[in-house]
């Protein structure tokens, strides 16, 4: 493909498979996290959220993604291998993928013999602990028939940074899947369910009475730090369940291949404030002021003819119906999406160069209910738009691979940038949404070149620039507000043309038989019409180390090596309520063995203890980021 595709699998991605899947994922070049206090979501090229599709075992996870303290509902203990499709991935995964596609591979069922994984993992820091069990084995006498199924739980108590507690930062989730599949010979079928659920607090630092106060803290860095210690989790706080359903068809014939996938999601969200009600019958209740129900149905038909020679083409049309409801407070209204699209990808294959082509359309509508005086106010619009995208791979030799794409792809405005008004207090803000705002229109071009050989050096270089009209995104307001609820920083939605461009690249170098070094990094750069940055773009970073190996025998490996992350400075945001933070520079550790059939790894991040403030973080004006962490992960295969 000419898209870049990086991916974790095996020993990679165990060593985040105790963490979140945006730990993971910031493995991987290029990749970095959208931060608010101690929750992270993926940012692919600096685009997140709606901008970002994450598919899990074929279905694309709906959530309320609008929120930067909204992680991803995924649990990665489940998954097999995680791969990051970068560019103009939105012919095959629809509108919305302008930054690129999250792929998320669950391990396939085993038909011959019961098999799967159990993981305990600890981390120092809070501190964190928590476990998973996968299983999955045939269905007693029956060749044709297995199941699978997973539990997961992990809980912390409050993070730190290096002077003191990050107040009501602790942490409950879980996770359970169980699925049962049936292959033939020309028909195979498999049905599954799972539920992630996640029990979050928020830093009740960031939750200020009067503008005196809050304007100090913004001077200072943070409030003043009384806090103490604390297992639970209080107000304010966040509780999320995901519940995602499939029933898959697929076929296999003489002249082509088919598939049809089913999906049915809930996604309910609860939020609330660090003040009770005033009223002591409703205080008893202790209902949460933001209720939100999201139902999302799915459907995903495709078809591969199997063609002579070196061409392939695959086929397909996708269809989302999808409801919102809140109970409470209204700061994102009731909604109705419908949205249906068609594409098509024609490939050339050849034995040293390749090209891949992709068309796609996509209708969109929005439906939307609020009170505006008392009464119930109705809007609605829809959009039509194409995507495309192009791209070729060319292998000049066995050790080079060289790749481009060229793509666009859009995105329909949400019913939040639309139509929010008031406080949001996961991130602590007043948030006010602009109905006048339309659709956004990306291009992006990408080139990459890797080279690999066996016991010799290992490079990949990317390089990325993407146009896109009408980039919707908070701007600061020139002062903060006050409200019944306190005072807080205040931000507007606004729409924009935006350039970004950027660069990865990751290295493996070997110095000696048993010594390696190892370096990463990634730069962005964004700018709008009056060459002014995006608020909250992620900074450059550069990651290196060396790494130590043992002798590896038939039944033991061994490694383990010092790590140094260097992050830069971004530029000013004009009205921004800080300066940016300084650069900053991160010591670490990482180690992995195996023995037979357990395997263990070892991480250590910011091992100097130091404070650092990271610029993409939405509360990086209440408190620092985490201080010493130190984690191990430990497996055994089953």
């Amino acid at each position: 493909m000419g898209q870049a595709e990086l991916s974790l699998s095996g020993d990679e991605l165990l060593a985040a498979k105790g963490a979140s899947l945006t730990e993971a994922l910031e493995r991987i070049p290029g990749i970095t996290s959208l931060k608010t206090g101690t929750v992270a979501k993926p940012m692919v090229n600096g685009l997140h959220s709606q901008r970002l599709v994450v598919v899990e075992d074929g279905i694309r996870l709906e959530g309320q993604s609008w929120g930067a303290e909204h992680a991803v509902e995924s649990d990665p203990s489940r998954a097999d291998r995680v791969t990051v499709v970068q560019g103009g991935a939105s012919v095959r995964h629809g509108q919305g993928a302008m930054g690129g596609v999250v792929v998320i591979e669950p391990a396939p069922a085993d038909h011959a013999g019961i098999s799967g994984e159990w993981i305990a993992s600890l981390r120092s820091n809070g501190p964190l602990t928590g476990s998973s069990l996968r299983l999955t084995g045939p269905v007693p006498y029956s060749d044709a028939w297995a199941w699978a199924g997973s539990i997961s739980l992990r809980g912390t108590g409050d993070r730190s940074h290096p002077h003191g507690v990050l107040p009501n930062t602790a942490l409950r989730e879980g996770s359970w899947s169980a699925m049962l599949e049936r292959k033939g010979e020309l028909v195979s079928a498999q049905a599954s369910h799972s539920v992630f659920w996640q029990h979050q607090g928020i830093l009740s630092s960031s939750h200020i009475g009067n503008l005196t106060d809050l304007r100090t803290a913004l001077a200072k860095g943070s409030p003043p730090d009384t806090a103490t210690w604390r297992w639970s989790v209080g107000r304010p706080d966040q509780a999320v369940r995901h519940d995602v359903s499939r029933l898959r068809l697929q076929g296999d014939h003489s002249s082509l291949r088919w598939s049809s996938l089913a999906g049915w999601q809930n996604d309910r969200r609860r939020e609330w404030d660090v003040h009770k009600a005033i009223d002591s019958l409703l205080a008893a209740l202790d209902l949460p002021e933001l209720d939100y129900s999201l139902r999302t149905g799915t459907l995903d038909a495709e078809i591969e003819p199997k063609l002579d020679g070196n061409w392939q083409v695959r086929a397909g049309i996708q269809g989302i119906h999808q409801e919102n409801e809140y109970d409470g407070r209204a700061f994102v209204p009731n909604f109705r999406a419908v949205g249906s699209g068609i594409w098509s990808v024609l490939a050339l294959r050849h034995e040293s160069w390749s090209l891949d082509a992709g068309l796609r359309a996509d209708l969109q509508s929005l439906e939307i209910w609020r009170r505006v005086a008392g009464k119930i106010a109705a809007w609605d619009n829809s959009w039509l738009a194409p995507s495309w995208s192009i791209g070729w791979q060319w292998r000049p030799a066995d050790a080079w691979t060289v790749r481009s794409g060229f793509g666009s792809g859009w995105r329909a405005p949400s019913a939040v940038e639309l139509f929010a008004d008031g406080l949001h207090h996961g991130v602590a803000a007043i948030e006010r949404g602009d109905s006048t705002l339309g659709p956004e229109h990306s291009l992006t071009a990408q080139s990459s070149v890797g080279w690999k050989l066996p016991n010799s050096v290992q490079l990949q270089v990317t390089s990325w620039v993407t146009r896109i009209e009408d980039f919707v995104y908070l701007r600061p307001d020139e002062s903060p507000r006050l409200t019944v609820r306190g005072a807080f920083p205040s931000f507007a939605y606004t729409s924009d043309l935006v350039w970004m461009a950027g660069g990865d690249i990751s290295a493996t170098i070997p110095i000696t038989s048993t010594w390696e070094a190892v370096v990463s990094g990634s730069r962005i750069a964004t700018t709008n019409r009056d060459g002014d940055p995006i608020p909250f773009a992620p900074p450059d970073r550069v990651r290196a180390g060396v790494d130590w190996h043992g002798t590896p025998t038939a039944r033991s490996r061994l490694k383990i090596g010092p790590r140094l992350e260097w992050i830069g400075k971004t530029d000013p945001v004009p009205h921004d309520y800080a300066p940016p933070p300084d650069k900053v520079v991160l010591f670490g550790l990482e180690g992995f063995a195996e023995m037979g059939s357990w395997k263990v790894t070892l991480r250590g991040t910011n091992l100097a203890n130091t404070t650092w403030r990271d610029p993409s973080d939405r509360l990086r004006y209440f408190a620092a980021q985490t201080g010493i962490d130190f984690g191990a992960t430990l497996s055994r295969g089953i």
